[in-house]
Order: structure tokens, then C-alpha cells, then sequence
């Protein structure tokens, strides 16, 4: 049996040009259904492949894409019953705390009213210990201070004007870098500049 050659090529050179002319044509391409992330437009797109080819199962994914998109309402006649009792319920007790707290003002205010000698004592006897606490520093103060004059007339003038002046942190550091110990400073002269300044 013999084969026509002729025939086999044309095909073949015919196959050729068309793959040649578009190499892509051989391959079956469906082109990409669009997708969407906008709910509504999914279930209206799926509606309309359901007219046009319908299957329990895109019947199915329409009837949860509803539901979740459009929920069932209640009964308006239900909940506006129950809004109401909540409301009647929330009236009455913010009343009966309204109620509370007038009492508890009131309790307040009476009971300041009987102890107000008490307190009027109080403050009285805080501001006196506050007097003395302060009177008691200013003694300390002042007899911290008490140099004899012997010492007195020894000290240089620096310390001198220190200590006749009311304490300055800015001389004291100056003073303190003469006279610190650490520095080959005196320490009994570092000490009376320390108790001026912080007696």
C-alpha cells in the first residue's frame, strides 16, 4: 500500500504556516472569568450564570450569598415591646440612683455640719505644728551658724562673705572645689561652708 506523500506534506506545510503565522491558536485559551471582590456584583454575576445554565449547587452558594448580604428583620412589633421595657427599666433606675446619690449629698452635708468644730480644731492644731517645725529650723539655722571670733577672724574673706550672705550654690560649688579635702583643701573650713549651706 503505498502512501501519498504529497498529500502528507501539504497538511504538514499547512499546519506550518498557521503555527508559524500565530504559534498560539493550537492551544485552547478560555479567556478568565473577571472576578471581584464586591459582594453584590459576585451575587449578581452568579444570578445571571444561574439564568443562563442553573445547578443546585450555584442555587446553593446564591441562597448563603443572600442570607449573609440581606438578613432576615424580625418582627418591628416585638422589638419595639422590648425597647420599651428596657427603656421603662433603665428610666427606674437611674431614678432610684438620682434618689441615691440627693441622699448620700445630703448625708454628707449634715455630717460635715456636725463635725465641723472638729475639723475647724484640726486644721488649727496642723497649721501650729507646721509653725513650729519651721520656728525650730530657723533655731537650728541660727545656731549652726554661731561661729566663735576667734575662728571668724582666721577665715579667709571668701568664706566670710559666704557665710554672711544667705547660702548660694553658685559660690558654694566655687568654695567647695577650693576648699574640698579631695581638692588639698582644709576640712574644718570645708565643714563650716557645708553647714552654711546645708544646715
Amino acid at each position: 500500500m503505498e502512501v501519498n506523500i504529497y498529500k502528507f506534506d501539504k497538511f504538514f506545510l499547512f499546519l506550518l504556516k498557521e503555527v508559524m503565522s500565530n504559534p498560539f491558536s493550537v492551544l485552547h485559551n478560555e479567556e478568565p472569568e473577571e472576578t471581584t471582590d464586591n459582594p453584590q456584583r459576585k451575587l449578581k454575576k452568579m444570578k445571571r450564570r444561574f439564568a443562563e445554565k442553573p445547578t443546585p449547587e450555584l442555587e446553593k452558594k446564591i441562597k448563603e450569598m443572600e442570607s449573609r448580604l440581606n438578613p432576615k428583620k424580625h418582627n418591628s412589633k416585638n422589638k419595639n415591646s422590648k425597647n420599651k421595657n428596657s427603656k421603662n427599666k433603665n428610666s427606674k433606675n437611674k431614678n432610684s440612683k438620682n434618689k441615691k446619690k440627693k441622699e448620700d449629698d445630703i448625708d454628707l452635708e449634715t455630717e460635715y455640719q456636725k463635725n465641723k468644730a472638729y475639723w475647724e480644731e484640726y486644721w488649727k492644731e496642723e497649721y501650729q505644728k507646721q509653725k513650729q517645725k519651721k520656728e525650730s529650723r530657723r533655731e537650728y539655722e541660727n545656731t549652726s551658724l554661731d561661729i566663735d571670733e576667734e575662728i571668724r577672724a582666721k577665715l579667709p574673706q571668701d568664706i566670710k562673705d559666704f557665710i554672711d550672705d544667705p547660702a548660694d550654690k553658685k559660690t558654694y560649688h566655687k568654695l567647695s572645689k577650693i576648699y574640698h579635702p579631695d581638692k588639698g583643701g582644709d576640712t574644718e573650713l570645708f565643714k563650716i561652708i557645708s553647714n552654711h549651706m546645708y544646715p
